[in-house]
């Protein structure tokens, strides 16, 4: 896996930015294998039956298992999950080597959702 650096900044309170709620969004390609991806546009909506809105920009492999499966999860970010989310934000899913690091997913016995269990980085 490659060296991530992230950092943590503090920012004046300020009309000039807005914070969003990251999100991995977890599918499985056609092997089996899981994947994740990092995203920010996610919602819930209402029409006849509760759903859930995802906005994903460009052609890439988490849009394609989802359009190929139509299941997906949305792992929430939390502070903990800060660097391996920013290493899933910034590796192509069609690199061989993504999935290549030291996490832990589970399949949900409901429906066939990916979602983190656990890191070691």
């Amino acid at each position: 896996m490659q060296e991530v650096v992230s950092m943590k900044k503090s920012l004046p309170i300020s009309n000039r930015f807005c914070p969003q709620t990251l999100f991995a969004y977890g599918t499985y390609k056609k092997d089996g294998t899981p994947n994740f991806r990092l995203f920010c546009r996610f919602s819930y909506y209402f029409d006849k039956e509760i759903g859930v809105m995802a906005c994903i920009g460009g052609e890439k492999l988490t849009k394609d298992c989802i359009r190929e499966t139509k299941v997906f999860s949305a792992n929430l970010v939390t502070e903990e999950l800060l660097p391996l989310a920013d290493y899933f934000g910034n590796t192509e899913g069609y690199s061989e080597n993504k999935m290549k690091v030291a996490v832990e997913t589970e399949r949900s016995e409901m429906c066939l959702r990916t979602s983190i269990c656990s890191m070691k980085l």
